[in-house]
């Protein structure tokens, strides 16, 4: 099976650039994984230990502190054509099914 995803060593500590936190936040330490083709992989753990950081790395929004990902054997350097994320925040239209939600994105769609 080819490998689609790698991540090697990706770590993240964010700055307390408004000093509430007493110094810096290491949100992700030293993450070691990767992710076949065809494979079905699930993040779970509790609210604040990193999950959404590690989605955003992966999808090149975000920058690892230490580390790299590895897509389809390209570096992540930025937002990647071929990683894309569907937020479960309120920027969903409600009265739309999940997959409408995501094709609303397509180009020349209408309301």
């Amino acid at each position: 099976m080819d490998v689609l995803i790698q991540a090697r060593k990706i770590s993240k500590t964010f700055e307390d650039v408004t000093g509430t936190t007493g110094g810096a936040v290491e949100a992700i330490k030293l993450i070691d994984f990767e992710v076949r083709r065809g494979e079905f992989v699930s993040l779970v753990g509790p609210s604040g230990c990193g999950k959404t950081t590690l989605l955003d790395i992966i999808g090149g929004l975000e920058k690892p502190t230490t580390g790299e990902v590895i897509l389809e054997g390209e570096r992540v350097e930025s937002p990647h054509p071929k990683a894309v994320m569907v937020f479960q925040a309120m920027s969903v239209f409600p009265w739309r099914s999940a997959l409408s939600n995501v094709e609303f994105g397509r180009l020349g769609e209408q309301w």
